[in-house]
């Protein structure tokens, strides 16, 4: 029973293998124009919906682009250059292909657009069947165009079916769309999907203030100590520290104090100042990696008392 297997498979492979053998190999290269009115995206339309024919008989394989894109990059070759027949059969044959697919297409007048499609022989290189089509009015007519004639030059009926055809479409950025018949089925509404709730981004925890005596050393690790030295003139205002709006000490300044703060992490500290009840409008940045003490001076400038973080 187990060699009957065996032997029953093999056989089914080897049939599957000779109906792949068949199949022709078609290489379809980029449509051609001499109007720079024609883009690389309509061109490119245009070879997809005639790959899209050859595909759907069933009937032939098709030779990748990427394939054809790297045969014509080892000759140095580009798509223009590949439109010599000849030339595009012999790369379409180096491809491994049996047949080619070229076209192109003519622009007249502005507004008026043509297609000829040309299947070739890569042996021969005859042209063994060929399609024009003339004064199309618009790039959806050219994409229908092209899709029609490919058809017919394959004997196949795009449009049939039960019930009298699929019915008419248009063609949009390269996809075809058909025409809804008539009293169609309702589609259901999609059930919206719910929006994930964010998870929440952890804070940096508060630094912790630590008001110490003046003169004390410079503690370890994440700790900042600032001092405070002051100078006036029959003034002797009392200032209140704060860090990323936290408290954390006060002073008057002619007896010199120094606070000491823990930051919880490094980096970038604003420091806000006030003396007497008025806050300072200026914010003193304060790089808890980079220094461990800070050093503001009070003075007495022309528009009233300030404070001077020095470097």
């Amino acid at each position: 029973m187990k060699h009957v297997i065996i032997v029953l498979g093999l056989f089914l492979s080897i049939q599957f293998l000779s109906a792949q053998d068949k199949k022709l190999r078609v290489a379809v290269f980029d449509p051609t124009s001499a109007s720079t009115s024609i883009d690389e995206g309509t061109k490119e339309a245009v070879r997809e919906v005639i790959s899209e024919v050859f595909v759907n008989t069933g009937k032939y394989s098709m030779v990748e682009r990427a394939m054809l894109q790297s045969v014509m990059k080892e000759q140095s070759l580009s798509n223009t250059d590949a439109f010599d027949e000849s030339k595009a059969a012999e790369l379409g044959k180096m491809a491994g292909a049996n047949q080619i697919v070229v076209s192109v297409i003519t622009v007249v007048g502005g507004n008026s657009y043509g297609i000829s499609i040309k299947i070739i022989d890569v042996i021969t290189t005859h042209i063994e069947q060929q399609k024009m089509v003339r004064n199309l009015r618009s790039l959806n007519e050219l994409l229908d165009a092209a899709e029609s004639a490919t058809a017919e030059l394959l004997g196949v009926d795009i449009h049939s079916g039960g019930g009298g055809g699929s019915g008419s479409g248009s063609w949009i950025f390269g996809k075809k769309t058909e025409t809804k018949p008539a009293n169609p089925t309702p589609t259901p509404t999609p059930t919206p999907t719910p929006t994930p709730t964010p998870t929440p981004v952890p804070q940096p925890a508060p630094v912790t203030p630590v008001v110490t005596p003046q003169h004390q050393p410079q503690p370890a690790g994440g700790d900042v100590t600032l001092y405070f030295a002051g100078s006036s003139v029959g003034k002797n205002p009392t200032a209140k520290i704060y860090v990323d709006g936290t408290y954390i000490g006060a002073g008057t300044l002619h007896q010199g104090f120094s606070v000491s703060f823990s930051a919880s992490h490094g980096g970038n500290h604003t420091v806000k100042i006030e003396w007497d009840g008025v806050v300072s409008t200026k914010d003193y940045k304060i790089n808890t990696s980079a220094k461990k003490q800070f050093i503001f001076e009070y003075i007495k400038g022309g528009f009233g008392y300030e404070f001077v973080l020095k470097k």
